[in-house]
């Protein structure tokens, strides 16, 4: 019996989280320069790695077709957060991953 991927997608920028919330990346590769900026510029802690990856996924990720805000991961559950970083870090440049300190440009 061949088995089923997990959580299949409609592309392989898209997937579904455990809620049904569909996830799907609407910024691919490096991270610009206006992007780093802008994520920066929401966070009160400018070192809080944590912070700095939930804006970043506020700017290249959609929920269920929507933009999000970074208020609205912070409400999510540490799985979903886990899953969006697994699924979002590889999509970007490597010598850029989500939570690396941007603020040296």
């Amino acid at each position: 019996m061949k088995k089923q991927p997990a959580n299949p997608a409609a592309n392989e920028n898209e997937f579904t989280l455990p809620n049904g919330k569909r996830v799907k990346l609407v910024h691919n590769g490096e991270l610009n320069f206006r992007i780093r900026r802008e994520a920066k510029a929401m966070i009160k802690d400018k070192n809080d790695p944590e912070e700095l990856m939930y804006a970043i996924f506020s700017k290249v990720i959609e929920i269920d077709g929507e933009k999000i805000i970074f208020e609205d991961l912070l409400e999510f559950p540490d799985s979903h957060i886990l899953m969006i970083s697994e699924f979002v870090a590889p999509k970007i440049s490597p010598q850029q991953k989500v939570g690396e300190d941007l603020g040296k440009q």
